[in-house]
């Protein structure tokens, strides 16, 4: 199981460093929203949230109790991920990079000396063309 394990750890580049944390908190949190989402289904799922076990007491679901900790923990890495202001800094990021390709983008037109007629079409093409990059269509 070991020799399993470290195998497993090797093929995962556990070893290597992480370079983007904040990515990488941003996956971690998908897979414990999910972990959330699949534990509710089953819990949603049972008939009754306790049982009466071997020795006759009454005790609480497994299921229960691994939804209560999903809920808890996709709690807490939210919670971090609003105070550390990751959707901000990544729409800045966002935002900074459009201007770079926006101004990538006036000077490539400007230095291809296009004719009135080709500059009366920049408005309508480059949007056009920049939309279905991003998936948003033709």
């Amino acid at each position: 199981m070991e020799r399993q394990a470290r195998r497993l750890l090797e093929e995962l580049g556990a070893a290597k460093p992480v370079t983007d944390p904040a990515g990488e908190l941003q996956r971690v949190a998908g897979e414990i929203v999910a972990m959330k989402d699949a534990a509710a289904r089953i819990v949603q799922g049972l008939s009754s949230m306790r049982y009466v076990g071997a020795t006759g007491a009454e005790q609480l679901r497994a299921e229960v109790a691994v939804y209560e900790r999903a809920l808890d923990r996709a709690a807490k890495v939210l919670a971090e991920m609003v105070k550390l202001g990751l959707e901000a800094r990544q729409m800045n990021l966002a935002e900074a990079e459009g201007a770079l390709i926006a101004r990538a983008i006036r000077e490539i037109l400007g230095d291809l000396e296009l004719t009135p007629e080709q500059q009366a079409r920049v408005p309508e093409v480059v949007p056009r063309r920049l939309r279905a990059l991003s998936g948003g269509g033709v």
